[in-house]
């Protein structure tokens, strides 16, 4: 669905535009090199999608005999993609200065629970932004994810530390009357766009640093504190590949895996407190 998504926003505002009124026969090489000059200033990761738009639509147009030629061809080595930057987790030493800056920050509270929510969980970010309060037993601690909000499509419980609860409660107390955690600013009913956490974290300014590193912070200085591996890569709602034993760990794991994660928040506390030796 977001592939369709994303070729159907390619189509409508760079593609159709520009070429639509066309007759196939007389778009070339260089019309279509200019829309996706355009598209290549606005969103470079998104150039070689459109180059397979076209290429695909003129390829079936040479099927149909309405095109001699695909002018997409001499284009494809054209508009590099950028080099993909790899998400880096915080340095221990930077967690202290990230989380000042998260508490001095001028957003709106819910975006500063959003990316609390994020590091006490160490859940995705659509997984955050798409939370709905029917999802959460505060009484258990326990937030309930089903499968159809999953990267792999199985549903996941993630046990919640105490700092957890104390803020979605405020949070509740805060946004009343709402079916979903973090709304979309247009539509309460709905919840934010996919971008908006990682909107909050990179405006912090830690380079290279996004609302996907958070994980990978997690992962780095648990491991670190020794947890057992089987344990965080159950949290992280890594799929275990044989379904029995999957079954079996999600029972198993619980304890463990909430021991992990108030420790976790604990730690978080200690090091914005800086009440523990960061080395």
């Amino acid at each position: 669905r977001a592939t369709l998504r994303q070729r159907k926003r390619l189509l409508t505002h760079y593609i159709f535009p520009a070429l639509g009124d066309l007759p196939v026969k007389e778009i070339n090489s260089a019309s279509v090199f200019d829309v996706l000059e355009n598209i290549h200033r606005a969103a470079p990761a998104q150039t070689a999608f459109a180059r397979q738009c076209i290429s695909g639509i003129m390829g079936q147009a040479i099927i149909r005999g309405l095109a001699d030629a695909d002018p997409v061809y001499i284009l494809r080595t054209e508009h590099r993609a950028p080099k993909t930057v790899h998400h880096r987790p915080l340095e221990r030493r930077e967690i202290n200065p990230f989380l000042a800056a998260l508490e001095a920050a001028n957003m709106q509270e819910q975006t500063r629970i959003a990316v609390k929510l994020a590091f006490w969980t160490l859940c995705r970010s659509r997984e955050v932004i798409g939370a709905r309060w029917d999802e959460f037993d505060l009484d258990a601690g326990t937030w309930s994810i089903p499968e159809a909000r999953m990267k792999k499509r199985e549903a996941h419980v993630v046990p919640l530390s105490t700092q957890a609860v104390v803020a979605l409660k405020a949070l509740r107390m805060l946004m009343p009357n709402r079916q979903v955690l973090f709304p979309n600013a247009h539509d309460p009913r709905r919840s934010a766009a996919a971008t908006y956490l990682n909107k909050a974290v990179t405006r912090l300014g830690f380079e290279g640093f996004t609302a996907h590193g958070i994980r990978a912070t997690g992962s780095t200085l648990l491991h670190e504190m020794k947890f057992r591996s089987e344990v965080l890569e159950h949290q992280l709602s890594h799929v275990e590949r044989n379904k029995t034993k999957a079954s079996y760990n999600r029972a198993g794991y619980l304890d463990e895996r909430r021991d992990m994660m108030q420790s976790w928040a604990d730690l978080l506390d200690a090091l914005r407190q800086g009440t523990t030796n960061v080395q």
